[in-house]
This record gives C-alpha cells, structure tokens and sequence, in this order.
C-alpha cells in the first residue's frame, strides 16, 4: 500500500508500478586473476561426451590463437572434464595395481603361476561385460560410475583370489580339478 487518500481509497505499489522480483543490475564483470577480460562460457548439450567437447574446444582455441594479436591470449577458466580424466586415470591406475597384486598374492600363496590365470581373466572380463551393460543402458561414463568401476575391480579380484584359493584347498584334499573347482566356487 502506497497511500490511502481522504475519501478511503486505497492506492497499492501494483497500481502506480509493475513489480517484479530481479537483479539489481544486469551487467557482467569477469575476472581473470583479477584483471578484466572477456568470458565466454559453453554448455555441453545433454548427451554429449564431455572429454570429446573439451578436446575440439581446446583444439578450435588453439586454432584461433594463431590469429590473435601478439598481446592476446586465451585461458581455460573451469573445466569440468579435469575430474573426470583424473577418474579414468585412477581406474587406469587401480586396474594396474589389481593385476600387479592378484599374480603376486596368487604366485606367493599358491605357488603355481596357472592359478593366477583366473583372476587376471576375471578382471578384463567383468569390465567388458560392464561397459556393454552400461553402453545397452545409456549410462554415461562419468566420475561416480568411474568411481564405481574402481570399487567393483576391488571386489572382483577379492572373489576371483579366494575362489582360486578354495578351489586350490580342495585339489589339495585329494578331489579332482572338476570336484574342487565345483566345490571351490560355491
């Protein structure tokens, strides 16, 4: 309410003003280490491969540079795609150590290099089997399912060494490969 005048009428904000919620200014100030400069900001449209989106911009920029003026350079702010590079890495990584520490706990425990074969096998299979699920799906490969791959190689190489392991008793027990691997795995 605005003002009530002398004969009781009321006069409202919505009656002199149209009223709407918003900034107190619309302008853009980008920073650069603390110096002004130009921002220019691109979104992945959805479905889009986010490391493939990254390379052809860092490649069109490149590309471009060679036609800036000498004191003119670009910088990549923010990139999201770093986060998942360095999750592809780790599972790189892990999926290294995994096969590295399953032929080593297999060859010292077990003493026989035949019985490392199993898990080494196990490994590239349940990762292939879960990329084509994840392909069939639509899942994005991503930093959580990354994340999931990592924790899933884990569990994979635990089973497939303590059933090699079993398995391996069993023979030792005096029952035939086929009876201890039967008995080995359930």
């Amino acid at each position: 309410m605005v003002k009530i005048g002398a004969d009781g009428e009321v006069t409202r904000l919505r009656d002199i003003a149209r009223v709407t919620l918003g900034a107190d200014a619309y302008t853009l100030r980008s920073l650069l280490n603390g110096e002004a400069a130009p921002a220019l900001q691109i979104i992945q449209s959805p479905g889009a491969n986010a490391i493939d989106v990254s390379n052809a911009i860092r490649g069109k920029m490149d590309e471009l540079q060679q036609n800036f003026p000498q004191d003119i350079e670009y910088r990549i702010a923010y990139d999201p795609t770093v986060f998942v590079r360095a999750s592809l890495q780790s599972v790189a990584i892990t999926l290294l150590e995994a096969l590295v520490l399953v032929v080593l706990v297999v060859v010292l425990f077990l003493q026989t290099w035949r019985a490392s074969i199993i898990p080494l096998v196990a490994v590239p299979v349940s990762l292939v089997g879960t990329f084509a699920l994840m392909h069939l799906f639509g899942f994005s490969l991503n930093t959580l399912s990354l994340f999931g791959l990592v924790l899933s190689i884990g569990i994979v190489v635990d089973d497939a060494i303590v059933v090699v392991e079993n398995v391996e008793r069993h023979i030792s027990q005096g029952k035939s490969p086929g009876e201890g691997g039967k008995e080995g795995d359930g």
